[in-house]
């Protein structure tokens, strides 16, 4: 009956895969082990080798600073948040006629402290793709990995602004379009009629955020709504406690 074909497949199945069983039962112990101490470094680091950092506000500046932690967590209600890296393009009658190509990786605006730190505030920050940026009042802590450094505001340039992009993706509902051309452009504009699969893109009006400190680092950022920039351009110059 069914139950016995049932029955007669697990027992089947028992057999087949007992070797492999046998084998990770044998080697599970080292697995345990590993993972309890994993646990207890976890804990220690967090507790014991964590870095006190406290700060003091006077009312202004408490909220001077509040407002821009919560102007940049709303980089997050972008349709869409990248970190670029750009390259001089070549041929610009193949890319809609940008001068420069992009890459564009996800980024995320975030608020919380580097696991190594205790403190009486949250930061803001941006998680990118090899490293984190924590915005804390008097200094900008940079995260790639296991190392750590941290550059004085002083030291470092923060440029706000405009950017037009040529759209070869879909446009993001929040994003302002500014024109159309083609993907493949001559240069007076018109199509390039030897591309058969040849279309319309958009030239959108995009954010850029461009935080740089000599050669120490350089990260270029864009978001879908270019209002996000405006609103950060107010506090920026205004808000660090010195």
């Amino acid at each position: 009956n069914f139950i016995g074909i049932i029955l007669m497949l697990t027992f089947i199945l028992f057999i087949i895969t007992m070797p492999i069983w046998t084998f990770m039962i044998s080697i599970a112990p080292i697995f345990i082990l590993i993972g309890i101490v994993g646990i207890v470094l976890n804990i220690y680091t967090h507790t014991k080798l964590s870095i006190p950092l406290e700060y003091e506000f006077d009312e202004e500046s408490e909220q001077s600073y509040d407002n821009l932690c919560s102007i940049w967590m709303s980089m997050n209600e972008n349709n869409r948040f990248w970190q670029t890296i750009s390259e001089k393009v070549i041929n610009k009658k193949v890319n809609g006629g940008a001068s420069r190509g992009i890459t564009r990786i996800p980024a995320k605006a975030i608020n919380k402290n580097p696991y190594f730190i205790k403190s009486n505030i949250r930061p803001f920050g941006i998680q990118l793709r090899k490293q984190k940026l924590f915005f804390f009042p008097d200094k900008l802590l940079v995260v790639s990995g296991i190392k750590v450094g941290a550059i004085n505001y002083s030291d470092m340039n923060l440029e706000l602004g405009i950017t037009n992009f040529v759209e070869t993706e879909m446009v993001p509902n929040d994003a302002k379009v500014i024109y159309n051309t083609w993907l493949k452009v001559n240069k007076d504009g018109s199509p390039d009629k030897r591309f058969k699969n040849n279309r319309q893109v958009s030239v959108c009006e995009y954010g850029k955020v461009i935080i740089e400190s000599g050669n120490t680092l350089y990260v270029e950022l864009m978001c879908s709504n270019s209002a996000t920039v405006d609103k950060m351009r107010i506090y920026a110059k205004r808000v660090f406690i010195k």
